[in-house]
C-alpha cells in the first residue's frame, strides 16, 4: 500500500497527465508528419518524372534525331531506289557505318519495301551488306514492319524481340519516303535491358517508374513482364500489358486519361494523381516527351518510399522518453522535497504528541500551505499543551481533595468503629457468661453469633438456691440500633427476672 501512497499517486497523476498531453501531441505530430510526407512525395514524384523526363528526352532525342537523319538521307533513298547497284550499295553501308559509330548501341537497321530484305549491323556481328533474312507478311515476329508502314506517322518507337538476331530492343522505325512513296524503314535500337538500367531502374524502395505510349501501352518496366511488346507499331497493345490494366477501377483510369490529355497538352507540366497499383496506394505522377511521343511515370508507394530520413524518429523518440524520465524524476524529487517531507514531519510530530511528547518542532520558513498547516498544526499542539497542562493541574487538585476526604473518612470509620467495637464490647459484658459457669459449671455451651458487630438478640440467666432462669430474647433490629434496643430490653429483664425469682 506505501507504494500507492501520496508519492506512488503523483507519480501516477504525473504519468497520466504525460499521456493525455503526449497522446494528442503524437496524433498531432502524427497527422503533421502525414502531411509533410504527402508534400514531399508530391514533391518527390513531380521532381523525380522531371528528372526521368530530362534523362531520357536527350540521349533518346539525340538517338532519335540521328535516325531520322539516316533514313531521310539522299544517299539511303537512292540506294533503296536501286538496292541492285553496287555502287549506290557501297556508297550507303559506308555511310551508315559512320552513323554507327554515333548510335549509342552502334548498330543500325534497314527494311526494303521492294526486296523485304532486312539489313541489320553491329558490334555484335560481322559487318554485312547482305540482308539477314526477308520479311515476310505471315511471320507475327515481322508484323511491326508492315504495321509501320501502315502507320500515318512518320516514326514510332517500338520494343521488340527479334528471334533472329535474338536482340530485345527499344527500336526507333523511321519511314524512308521519297516523295509520296514509302521506300522501306531505317532507323537504330537501344537494347532493352541497358535502357531500363540507364532510365528505369532505381533501387529507391516504393518508387515504380515506367514509359508509356499515348495509349497507355508500357514501353518500359523494371518488370519486364508488364512491357507490351510491339506496341509502339501497331498500337494495340494488351490491357494487361498497359498502365490502365494495373490501375483498380474506370474512375482512376478516366483520371488517368485527363492527365495524359492536359500533360499532353502542356508538355512541360507535371500531373500527379493519387492511384492504386497492384493493391498499393501510390502517387502517380506523368510527363509527356512530346519529341518521342511518350509519357514518363513514376508511381511513388508514401508508405514504403524514402520521402523523409525516417533515421532521426528513433533519436527524437528516444531523446522524448529521457525528457519524460526526466521531467517524472524531477518532479518526483521536488514532491519528496516540497511536500513528502514536510508531511512525514508532521507525521512524526504527530505520533510524539500520541506519545505525550508536546515539545515538537514543525516545518517553518514557508508560506505555501504547507506553511499555514505546519502554523495551524502548531497552534493546536500549543492548545493541546495548555489544556493538558490544565487537567493535569486540576486532577493534582482533585486528587489530593479525594486523598483529604479519604483521609477524613477513614478517620471517621475508624472512630465509629472503635465505638462499635467498644459498643460490643459492652453488649458482650450484660452477657451472663460468669454466672452460667459458675452455677452450671463446664457442662454447657453457649452460641451467640449476631448478624454485625453489635447484635439485637440477647440471652439471660438468673439463679438462687432454689431456682434458676434462662432467657433468650429478640430485639426488633440489628448493628447498633439492635443493640440499643438490647440494652433497654436487658434493663427490663433484669428487673423482671430478679422479681420472679423472688
Amino acid at each position: 500500500m506505501a507504494a500507492f501512497g501520496l508519492r506512488g499517486k503523483s507519480l501516477l497523476a504525473l504519468l497520466l497527465a504525460c499521456a493525455l498531453a503526449l497522446a494528442p501531441a503524437a496524433l498531432i505530430g502524427w497527422l503533421a508528419l502525414q502531411g509533410i510526407r504527402d508534400h514531399f512525395g508530391e514533391a518527390y514524384a513531380r521532381n523525380a518524372t522531371l528528372l526521368s523526363r530530362e534523362q531520357i528526352r536527350a540521349p533518346i532525342s539525340r538517338e532519335l534525331a540521328l535516325s531520322l537523319r539516316l533514313a531521310d538521307s539522299e544517299v539511303t533513298r537512292q540506294w533503296l531506289n536501286d538496292e541492285r547497284d553496287p555502287a549506290k550499295r557501297e556508297l550507303f553501308f559506308r555511310e551508315a557505318e559512320r552513323y554507327r559509330g554515333d548510335f549509342r548501341d552502334h548498330a543500325y537497321f534497314i527494311g526494303s519495301v521492294a526486296s523485304l530484305g532486312y539489313y541489320f549491323n553491329s558490334n555484335e556481328q560481322t559487318p554485312s551488306s547482305d540482308p539477314r533474312y526477308v520479311l515476310s507478311r505471315d511471320k507475327d515476329s515481322d508484323s511491326w514492319f508492315f504495321a509501320s508502314l501502315r502507320n500515318t506517322e512518320s516514326f514510332n518507337i517500338n520494343v521488340d524481340y527479334n528471334a533472329l538476331l535474338d536482340t530485345i530492343k527499344v527500336w526507333f522505325n523511321i519511314l524512308v519516303v521519297d516523295g509520296e512513296r514509302v521506300l522501306g524503314l531505317a532507323g537504330s535500337g537501344v537494347d532493352l535491358l541497358s535502357f531500363i538500367h540507364d532510365f528505369i531502374a532505381t533501387d529507391e524502395p516504393g518508387v515504380s517508374p515506367m514509359i508509356i505510349d499515348t495509349q497507355g501501352a508500357i514501353q518500359a518496366h523494371q518488370n519486364r513482364s508488364l512491357i507490351a511488346l510491339n506496341s509502339g507499331a501497331q498500337a494495340d497493345a494488351e490491357t494487361g500489358q498497359s498502365l490502365f490494366g494495373l490501375l483498380a477501377d474506370d474512375a482512376q483510369r478516366e483520371a488517368v486519361r485527363a492527365a495524359m490529355a492536359e500533360t499532353r497538352s502542356q508538355p512541360e507540366s507535371v500531373r500527379i494523381i493519387p492511384v492504386s497499383i497492384a493493391g498499393s496506394q501510390q502517387l502517380l505522377a506523368l510527363a509527356f516527351i512530346p519529341e518521342l511521343g511518350w509519357y514518363v511515370a513514376n508511381g511513388v508507394d508514401l508508405s514504403s518510399a524514402r520521402i523523409i530520413d525516417n533515421r532521426w524518429l528513433v533519436p527524437l523518440l528516444i531523446a522524448l522518453a529521457g525528457l519524460v524520465l526526466v521531467l517524472v524524476i524531477l518532479f518526483a524529487l521536488a514532491i519528496d522535497r516540497l511536500l513528502l517531507r514536510p508531511l512525514d514531519q508532521l507525521k512524526r510530530s504527530a505520533q510524539a504528541m500520541a506519545a505525550g511528547d508536546y515539545e515538537v518542532s514543525m516545518p517553518t520558513g514557508r508560506s505555501d500551505e504547507i506553511g499555514e498547516l505546519s502554523a495551524a498544526f502548531g497552534v493546536m499542539a500549543q492548545k493541546v499543551r495548555r489544556h493538558t497542562q490544565e487537567l493535569e493541574q486540576r486532577v493534582q487538585e482533585r486528587t489530593l481533595d479525594l486523598e483529604r476526604a479519604n483521609q477524613e473518612m477513614a478517620a471517621a470509620h475508624k472512630k465509629i468503629d472503635d465505638s462499635i467495637d467498644y459498643a460490643s464490647l459492652i453488649q458482650r459484658s450484660i452477657l451472663p457468661n460468669r454466672e452460667l459457669v459458675s452455677t452450671v459449671g463446664k457442662n454447657h455451651a453457649v452460641l451467640w453469633r449476631p448478624r454485625d458487630v453489635v447484635g439485637g438478640d440477647f440471652y439471660v440467666f438468673r439463679s438462687t438456691e432454689r431456682a434458676c432462669l434462662f432467657g433468650v430474647v429478640d430485639c426488633a433490629g440489628h448493628g447498633v440500633p439492635g443493640a440499643l434496643m438490647t440494652m433497654l430490653a436487658h434493663a427490663g429483664t433484669v428487673i423482671g427476672g430478679m422479681q420472679l425469682l423472688r
